[in-house]
């Protein structure tokens, strides 16, 4: 009699239990998951929408190495000067948003002559557009570019302002100074140098 009611309490609590196990879940524990998973995917968006900006910053002072890096090479191995003009932005003058390569001067106007007595005239090479940063022209200190030498194929102009154009020469001497990388947000700043003596440009 004893084992009979065991047995019938073991197949009862069974299938109690198979009844649980087959009526899926409630509708609480479902409104629980789905916050719960709501939440881990807004955490994870935000850190992947920081994640991507941090790295377009540090991916446009990388590109701003690499062009000045590029125009000192090459004014090295042409002979001539190259320089890099920073537009400042429509809607706040004190960033920039784009730079753009010149052959001889930032000046489109500019012509002049080389020490051979070949007429030249400044010629732009390439332009670049930033997202996801800015050029902060307010902490930009180059100075103006060295006194020209051997003829008149060197220029100084920089019709954006004083400080938002960087010149390269072929004697490997260049302006000289800061310009940082940015963005909206953060305090992080990648600030790229240029050595004048030297046209050395490097991450500081």
């Amino acid at each position: 009699m004893v084992a009979k009611l065991i047995r019938r309490g073991t197949v009862g609590s069974s299938m109690r239990f198979a009844d649980r196990a087959d009526s899926g879940f409630t509708l609480i524990e479902m409104l629980v998951t789905m916050v719960i998973a709501g939440i881990v995917m807004a955490i994870g968006g935000l850190s992947w929408n920081a994640y991507s900006k941090a790295q377009a910053e540090k991916g446009t002072a990388n590109g701003l190495v690499s062009a000045l890096r590029d125009a000192a090479q090459r004014a090295q191995s042409e002979g001539r000067s190259y320089c890099i003009s920073f537009t400042p932005d429509a809607s706040d003058p004190h960033k920039s948003l784009s730079w753009s390569v010149w052959r001889y001067s930032c000046d489109s106007t500019w012509s002049g002559q080389t020490m051979q007595g070949q007429t030249v005239t400044a010629t732009q090479v390439t332009s670049h557009k930033i997202q996801g940063a800015y050029l902060d022209l307010t902490t930009s200190t180059f100075s103006p570019p060295p006194t020209a030498f051997g003829g008149t194929s060197f220029a100084t102009a920089c019709p954006a302002g004083p400080h938002n154009c960087i010149y390269f020469y072929p004697r490997g001497i260049s302006s000289a100074g800061v310009i940082d990388v940015g963005r909206s947000g953060s305090s992080k700043v990648y600030a790229v140098n240029v050595g004048g003596l030297t046209s050395r440009v490097y991450l500081g």
